[in-house]
């Protein structure tokens, strides 16, 4: 459960750096600018990057991964779009853009973020799938240092591993 969602925070973490490319380097311009925190410092300056650039990085990413050689130029957009605005979303820890997506595990992972900013385990409530619903649980539960949110994860197994992990923390 935990590597489920450390492998997706990597792989976000993977494309929002792509998505941070040199603006030297980008010949393009986009008037859709969106505001991206790009240090965990609460005291950093806000980078303003555009979509695009975030589009150019992933569609890189995208045509090297040889599991895509088969998809069409279409199916990357959608992706890349996916991708590129669940990570602003995530970022600007705006609930109200997660529930945009129409990728619904980009969603869960947005809303599993947001509680995690927000310190606010009622997110989790939309996430309807069981296990990413309890990792949502568990990570938000962990961060608080809170048994009471540990009481709310459906599975015996992950609640008896998140009370353990917040009591031995």
């Amino acid at each position: 459960m935990k590597k489920l969602l450390i492998l997706f925070v990597l792989v976000l973490s993977l494309i929002l750096t792509s998505c941070a490319g040199d603006k030297a380097q980008n010949n393009h311009t986009s008037t859709e600018e969106v505001s991206i925190n790009t240090s965990k410092d609460s005291s950093s300056v806000w980078k303003k990057q555009t979509m695009q650039e975030c589009m150019q990085g992933c569609e890189i990413m995208w045509k090297s991964n040889p599991w895509n050689n088969e998809r069409t130029s279409a199916d990357m957009k959608v992706d890349c779009d996916n991708l590129c605005y669940a990570s602003i979303w995530i970022q600007n820890n705006d609930l109200e853009l997660c529930e945009k997506s129409e990728d619904v595990l980009l969603k869960w992972g947005c809303y599993t973020e947001v509680a995690k900013v927000k310190k606010d385990s009622s997110i989790c409530d939309k996430v309807t799938d069981s296990t990413l619903k309890n990792a949502c649980y568990s990570s938000v539960a962990e961060d608080l240092k809170d048994l009471s949110i540990c009481e709310k994860i459906d599975s015996d197994i992950f609640k008896q591993l998140c009370i353990d992990t917040i009591k031995n923390s």
